[in-house]
């Protein structure tokens, strides 16, 4: 509880489920979406596949954003990139608007799940590692699964549009909690560099 209750480790979970949830939520959408509005397999193809590759190509160079830009800066750009993705998805109408959404999903997705990842490992002790981590990865699945589940059940039941606006308050509540965290945290954790 102890662990749980710190602003650090808060901030990182929710982070990290939120880089999850929505990446899930609107990949795990996308395909129906755009074959529903006929687009080829092998524009579909392409869109997921370009997705994937900006998922994990800028982990080439993460590490060394964390160091330039700090661990919160990093995921400030990810729920920007996040909130890129809501946006284009909103007014995308060909090929190349879908594909830059998808592509900014995986960039804001790497940037917010790394840089959780790195302020996680900074609210436990190395004797605690196993109990944070635990509860971590128990919260981040159990939120992914859910949005998985949920995906195909919005996209059917409302739109679209519906699927991509339910993530708006997420992700303004995760940029104001960053904020918020970033400001609190800078003078009391000497631990966390340049956060």
């Amino acid at each position: 509880r102890a662990i749980a209750l710190q602003p650090v480790f808060m901030t990182a979970v929710l982070s990290a489920v939120v880089a999850a949830g929505v990446m899930t939520l609107i990949m795990t959408a996308t395909p129906l979406h755009l074959e529903e509005h006929a687009f080829s397999l092998d524009d579909i193809t392409l869109v997921i596949q370009s997705h994937i590759v900006a998922m994990f190509l800028p982990s080439l160079i993460s590490g060394w954003l964390v160091d330039r830009l700090g661990v919160v800066r990093l995921m400030l750009l990810g729920v920007l990139a996040l909130a890129g993705t809501v946006t284009i998805g909103l007014i995308s109408q060909s090929l190349l608007q879908y594909w830059w959404a998808l592509v900014l999903l995986g960039v804001g997705w790497n940037f917010l799940f790394v840089g959780s990842t790195v302020l996680l490992m900074r609210a436990y002790t190395p004797a605690e590692r196993f109990k944070a981590q635990g509860l971590n990865d128990f919260i981040l699945f159990g939120a992914q699964a859910l949005t998985t589940f949920t995906a195909g059940t919005l996209i059917s039941l409302a739109s679209w549009e519906a699927l991509l606006l339910v993530n708006a308050p997420v992700l303004a509540l995760t940029l104001a909690v960053l904020l918020g965290v970033r400001r609190r945290l800078t003078g009391d954790l000497e631990s966390i560099q340049r956060i």
